[in-house]
């Protein structure tokens, strides 16, 4: 029997897409927000507040960014954008001192920067908010992830209830 390449932990958020990003991130009381300026350019998609379940997706081994969209796209879901990411960091504040969250879906708004949730110090003791992009020599879909630190945050394909 073949051992799985992923795990998918299911959690339940409520996303106001109305916010202001000001707003949205100041939910979240983060110890640390770096590079701030990159997520005002954000526009949601979506609009009005809905209820959704979110997957985070553990690998069980290191890989790009374009073998992880590759994955999750098989799999029936879709990369979150940072509406979801900062849901999900005001609503599971915890979760984020364990690992990193990334939400891969919202890269196109601000030239390839990927917002990312996680522990910002290496006592696991603050939560920062920020964004990273690829190193030199690297592209976006190059990038490779440590399957031990990141979570890759997703949303099934089919669209949301709206509150």
């Amino acid at each position: 029997m073949k051992k799985a390449d992923c795990k998918v932990e299911t959690l339940s958020i409520t996303v106001d897409y109305d916010r202001n990003i000001y707003s949205a991130i100041g939910d979240g009381n983060y110890d640390l927000v770096l590079y701030f300026e990159d997520f005002l350019a954000y526009k949601p998609k979506k609009s009005g507040k809905a209820n959704i379940e979110v997957g985070l997706i553990c690998f069980e081994s290191d890989l790009t960014t374009k073998e992880i969209l590759d994955k999750i796209d098989k799999m029936g879901y879709q990369p979150a954008e940072l509406f979801e990411l900062l849901a999900v960091g005001a609503q599971y504040p915890e979760l984020q001192k364990q690992f990193w969250i990334v939400a891969l879906g919202t890269s196109a708004y601000s030239q390839e920067k990927i917002p990312i949730i996680g522990d910002s110090c290496s006592a696991h003791t603050r939560r920062g908010l920020e964004t990273t992009w690829p190193g030199s020599g690297e592209t976006w879909s190059s990038i490779k992830w440590e399957a031990k630190r990141h979570r890759f945050l997703v949303i099934k394909k089919s669209s949301p209830s709206r509150t």
